[in-house]
């Protein structure tokens, strides 16, 4: 589609957009994003002029259906609303989502130009021989983590899609991040000393995660859905990210009325078996929305003010998804979530995910829960301490898999009261894990560093006690 084509589409759809409210400092806001964008394509060099008049790119195609759904959501909660404001607000949010969209378009399109194209995040690779790895590595790893969503578009999501990750397609998982990965990143910006972290938290929140949203109630987050026959990608709404979303709300107390929304929906779909549906998008398991929900009912209970009644709807709600977790097992001590079916460790990713996301709030008084995740914990341990050739032949892939076994192993290490041989045998791993991962991070030909895996390094190399003090350091460095 040439430029001056694409151009107008997007003039046109702001100014549909312009044309549902009568708010002045919407306008305002509006029309400057049109006239930024239209000298932006003006100050194009010939070169990425004749690229993009060749291009018909994913991202812009984004772009493109994100105006037509931004136009419809806004003139549907105007219909339903009087606080245009409100809905304004929402609105101008999109217009800057959209824009930092267009910007890395135009990167990739340009060949990475570099009035356009974010700074590239260092990998995390430290020097063998000089002082404590330990330390090198926690530097290295957490400096790597903050300075990832300092960059324009995506990167501001604080998160890279987990499954296209663990199948190896990196630039798949930049360009379209998951949610499961922003509640890892987000919680993680917990150790950085307070305040530091508000801004990568609203970013996240603010300038992608909402923007996947639908702009009024439920507030379902949606995902991109291929076709399997045709390729063609549509956007549907997704429950599984829907509620992982709504942890980071719980967590970051932002937006406490979109997360009242979200307790409702938890609550109306669980299922008479205590599960969660599967969700929609390219990758669907009932395991990971049951994961994020069980995770989200927690937070809630803690996070707000509930009487006896309530508070007793949200406990059933919980306990009913932890009973349904630990069915889920099958009789076996681990869990599986199908979304690597043909992949010998599909079970090893599913259990922990499990352990690393729901340990740490897990109720010792609860003790078939307790047993259950202990269970688990001790085949995780024993698989990757004695049979780690079944996770992987490529050893980059198998390095990628046991970094989250390992973060698994090192959660549960502090949050469960395992009994002495489950506990010696873990940390018996864990330590020959370390040399290994100081290892691979000493050497550069090791493979490209992506943001979930250094996630799942800090946890699995970083004493959770010291982790505030290198969080200090970083930011000594970096800044804010």
């Amino acid at each position: 589609m040439p430029s001056s084509k694409r151009k107008k589409i997007l003039e046109a759809g702001l100014k549909a957009l312009l044309a549902t409210f009568e708010t002045q400092w919407l306008i305002k806001g509006l029309s400057t994003f049109v006239v930024e964008y239209s000298s932006k394509i003006d100050d194009l060099s010939d070169e990425q002029r004749t690229v993009l008049a060749s291009a018909t790119t994913e991202e812009c195609q984004e772009v493109l259906r994100e105006l037509s759904r931004c136009d419809e959501h806004s003139r549907e909660a105007a219909r339903e609303s009087r606080q245009t404001g409100e809905i304004a607000k929402v609105l101008l949010e999109k217009a800057e989502y959209l824009e930092e969209l267009l910007k890395a378009s135009w990167a990739k399109q340009s060949g990475g130009d570099s009035s356009v194209a974010s700074p590239k995040v260092p990998q995390p690779f430290i020097n063998p021989s000089e002082g404590n790895p330990g330390d090198a590595s926690a530097v290295a790893l957490l400096s790597y983590v903050w300075q990832y969503p300092k960059g324009d578009g995506v990167r501001r999501s604080w998160a890279v899609k987990e499954s296209s990750v663990l199948r190896g397609d990196l630039e798949e998982a930049r360009r379209y991040p998951g949610a499961g990965i922003a509640v890892l990143s987000t919680h993680l910006a917990e150790v950085f000393p307070e305040g530091a972290a508000e801004n990568h938290i609203a970013n996240c929140v603010h300038f992608w995660a909402v923007q996947e949203a639908q702009a009024n109630d439920p507030y379902l987050v949606t995902t991109r859905k291929p076709d399997n026959i045709t390729g063609h990608v549509t956007r549907v709404p997704d429950f599984r990210h829907t509620i992982a979303l709504a942890i980071i709300l719980a967590r970051s107390r932002l937006r406490p009325h979109q997360m009242e929304h979200y307790r409702q929906l938890v609550l109306k779909r669980q299922q008479e078996d205590g599960g969660w549906p599967a969700g929609e998008g390219a990758t669907v398991t009932e395991l990971f929305s049951a994961i994020y929900a069980v995770e989200f009912l927690h937070l809630y209970a803690c996070a707000c003010n509930l009487d006896d009644s309530e508070r007793q709807v949200i406990e059933k709600a919980h306990d009913n998804g932890v009973a349904w977790l630990i069915r889920d097992t099958k009789g076996t001590p681990v869990w599986e979530c199908g979304v690597f079916e043909n992949e010998p460790w599909d079970w090893a990713i599913a259990t922990a995910w499990v352990i690393r996301l729901l340990a740490p709030n897990a109720d010792h008084a609860h003790a078939k829960w307790i047993e259950c995740l202990s269970d688990a914990l001790g085949e995780l341990v024993h698989v990757a301490s004695s049979k780690r050739h079944t996770l992987g032949n490529a050893p980059t892939q198998r390095f990628r898999v046991e970094a989250r076994m390992a973060a698994a192993t090192s959660v549960a290490l502090r949050a469960l009261p395992l009994d002495a041989v489950k506990r010696a045998n873990a940390t018996e791993y864990l330590a020959h894990w370390r040399n290994r991962a100081y290892k691979a991070l000493g050497d550069p030909d090791s493979g490209p560093m992506d943001l979930a895996t250094a996630l799942f390094l800090v946890d699995s190399l970083v004493e959770s006690d010291k982790l505030g003090l290198f969080a200090r350091r970083v930011l000594d460095e970096f800044g804010k």
